[in-house]
């Protein structure tokens, strides 16, 4: 049974290039879009889903972005679900499995995000909850802490929560960690915390993909639904440093454009402190903005296309922080422009980040 769940576990990687947003996802439109010019523009800014503190200007064609480093950087957007899924993923084997999201439950600390189905016969079904991450130094040890509750297995079953780390080397999934625990039926909701040792060193700039979720092997049929509640899913990363990794605002467009940030001033406060600062836009990115030891060395990314998402639940496009310091006390202010073009004219959308130690 071990060496069937290692197959199968090693296998995911193929069935998660398929997976797409959870359906219970939410997104609103900002209204003054509509209501501070006569158009909407073609290309606007959001608000992220990590701890920056992001202050968006009219008609969100402008951003102040103020980030301030922590000794313990959580590496995951969103990650215990509180007003949707957004921007968890969800894959699946089978489809009869299927997840939605819940502002709260009995025992929750707020929104959860249910895999359910019901099984219709013996076989393995598995289902998965993932994201991408970077991390914002080199590291092979991580924390993470997963909250859930199973509400219900199917009967003469074998049950496992399955989590692991996958790397994109460029055009594919390589996954370089996985492993799983024993599922039984719970009352309430369990923490599950471990150290994730894993077997290779994590590096700033690639894009990584952390994934959970629920395994079961159904040897003899008998009705039963499967119902595997997540509450929380956090990555943690500690050390000496202070830091911060994740998405420093959001881009969504109505029309295909190509777009580049630079910086025209910059100022420190600092000798210790290094940021890399890039354009991501789910599939590729662009090259970075860097400071190292508190002077800029880089001021300009490259150029990287901004495609319409293919519904309200993705975005265009995102600017992506990763910060660290070894000492406190330590600021640089970068002023720059998000700079796109199409159909042969440029717009320019003032940017502002501060990073603090």
């Amino acid at each position: 049974m071990r060496n069937k769940l290692v197959k199968i576990i090693a296998a995911l990687t193929a069935i998660l290039l398929t997976s797409y947003m959870l359906s219970a996802s939410i997104f609103t439109y900002d209204t003054t879009h509509l209501t501070i010019i006569e158009s909407t523009p073609p290309l606007w800014f959001e608000l992220p889903t990590s701890t920056a503190d992001v202050a968006l200007g009219p008609n969100s064609t402008s951003a102040t972005i103020n980030i301030t480093l922590s000794g313990t950087a959580e590496l995951l957007q969103n990650p215990d679900f509180y007003y949707d899924a957004d921007p968890w993923r969800y894959a699946a084997n089978n489809a009869s499995l299927y997840a939605y999201w819940l502002s709260s439950d009995t025992g929750s600390s707020g929104g959860v995000v249910v895999i359910y189905g019901d099984i219709t016969s013996s076989g393995t079904y598995y289902a998965v909850l993932l994201q991408n991450f970077t991390v914002p130094f080199p590291t092979n040890t991580l924390n993470m802490s997963i909250r859930y509750m199973v509400e219900s297995v199917p009967i003469l079953s074998l049950n496992y929560l399955i989590y692991g780390i996958d790397e994109w080397n460029g055009t594919a999934w390589v996954n370089i960690y996985n492993s799983y625990t024993s599922l039984g039926r719970t009352s309430a909701y369990t923490d599950y915390n471990v150290t994730l040792n894993l077997p290779a060193t994590l590096q700033p700039g690639v894009t990584y993909r952390f994934w959970f979720g629920v395994y079961s092997y159904v040897y003899f049929y008998i009705t039963r639904s499967l119902d595997f509640r997540a509450d929380w899913a956090m990555l943690l990363l500690t050390s000496g440093y202070y830091a911060f990794a994740g998405e420093a605002v959001r881009i969504n467009d109505t029309k295909t454009v190509y777009a580049r940030l630079y910086v025209y001033n910059f100022t420190s406060n600092a000798s210790k402190l290094n940021a890399t600062i890039y354009l991501d836009n789910e599939t590729s990115r662009t090259t970075s903005i860097t400071v190292i030891n508190g002077n800029l060395t880089q001021s300009s990314t490259s150029w990287i296309r901004l495609d319409p998402p293919p519904n309200p639940l993705y975005v265009s496009g995102k600017i992506i922080v990763l910060a660290n310091d070894t000492v406190t006390g330590e600021s640089i202010v970068l002023r720059g422009f998000l700079q796109y073009s199409s159909g042969g004219y440029a717009v320019y959308y003032p940017v502002t980040i501060t990073i603090r130690s």
